[in-house]
C-alpha cells in the first residue's frame, strides 16, 4: 500500500513541477464512472450476480504534435453476489490502479 501512495506523490511532484515551457502541453483532471463486474467460478458450484461500483481518479497529461502520455491513478470498486438463495455473502473487491495510456490525436479530414 505504501508503494501505492508513493507512485501518486511521485506523480503530483511530476505534475507539480513541469517547466513553464512546456506548460502549455501540459493538462490535469479527474475522471470517474460506473464499474460493473461479473464474478465466474471455474468449479460450476455458485453461480453470481455482477456488483455495480464507482471507479475515478486524478490524471495529467503530457504531450506535444498529437502524441501525449497519460498516466492515472484510479481508484475501482468491484464484487459480486451469489445468486443461491442460501448464500448472503457479497464480495466487495477494492482496487487501487495505476493505468499509463499513450495517446495520438488526428484531425478527421472535412472538419
Amino acid at each position: 500500500m505504501k508503494s501505492i501512495h508513493l507512485a501518486c506523490v511521485v506523480l503530483l511532484c511530476v505534475a507539480a513541477f513541469v517547466s513553464s515551457d512546456a506548460f502549455a502541453l501540459f493538462r490535469l483532471g479527474a475522471d470517474g464512472g460506473v464499474s460493473i463486474s461479473t464474478l465466474t467460478s471455474s468449479t460450476g458450484g455458485t453461480s453470481y450476480s455482477s456488483n455495480t461500483g464507482l471507479w475515478g481518479g486524478p490524471f495529467f497529461e503530457l504531450g506535444d504534435n498529437g502524441w501525449a502520455i497519460q498516466p492515472e491513478c484510479d481508484y475501482i470498486q468491484k464484487g459480486a453476489a451469489p445468486y443461491s438463495s442460501l448464500e448472503t455473502t457479497t464480495l466487495v473487491l477494492n482496487y487501487f490502479e495505476i493505468p499509463v495510456y499513450f495517446k495520438y490525436t488526428f484531425d478527421l479530414p472535412g472538419r
